[in-house]
C-alpha cells in the first residue's frame, strides 16, 4: 500500500487477501505518515488473486506521542501531572490514559502517552507541569 497526494509523505501499510475470493480481508497501517490534507491510499502490488484499488480516508486526526521519564527522586502520582500543547489544551495525565504499570511514576520510570482526539490541528510544543516543575519540548 502507498499514498499519493495529500502534501506529505511517509505512509505505509499492508493488507491480507483471501486466497479463494481475492477479497481484501484486513488492512494494517504501519506508518500514518505526515500529510497536510487527505491523501489517496492506493492498494498497489496486489497479492496473487487480488485486484488493485484505492481506499479513501474517512477521517484524519492529529496524535501526539510522548514518552515521559521521571529523572528525579520523587514518586509522582499521574493525577498530579498536567500536559499542555502550545500552552493550551490542559489535560491531566490521568485522563490521557498513559501506558503505565501503576498510578504513579517512580524514579527512572518511563510512561508512554498517545494524546488523541485533537482534531486536525498541528502543534509545535508539548509542556508538562507537576509539583512546581515545568518543562517544554518542541514536537518533531
Amino acid at each position: 500500500m502507498s499514498a499519493t497526494g495529500g502534501g506529505g509523505s511517509g505512509f505505509s501499510g499492508t493488507f491480507v487477501v483471501n486466497p479463494s475470493t481475492g477479497e481484501i480481508i484486513s488492512v494494517t497501517i504501519t506508518d500514518h505518515g505526515d500529510y497536510s490534507s487527505d491523501p489517496t491510499i492506493v492498494i498497489d502490488g496486489p497479492q496473487p488473486g487480488a485486484l488493485g484499488g484505492q481506499i479513501s480516508v474517512a477521517a484524519r486526526t492529529t496524535v501526539v506521542d510522548v514518552n515521559i521519564t521521571n529523572t528525579g527522586t520523587v514518586i509522582v502520582p499521574i493525577d498530579e501531572v498536567w500536559m499542555f500543547l502550545d500552552g493550551d489544551n490542559p489535560r491531566n495525565l490521568d485522563s490521557l490514559a498513559p501506558i503505565a504499570e501503576s498510578r504513579t511514576i517512580f524514579p527512572g520510570d518511563t510512561v508512554g502517552i498517545e494524546w488523541r482526539s485533537l482534531g486536525n490541528n498541528a502543534f509545535d510544543v508539548v509542556a508538562l507541569s507537576s509539583q512546581g516543575f515545568n518543562t517544554a519540548r518542541t514536537l518533531v
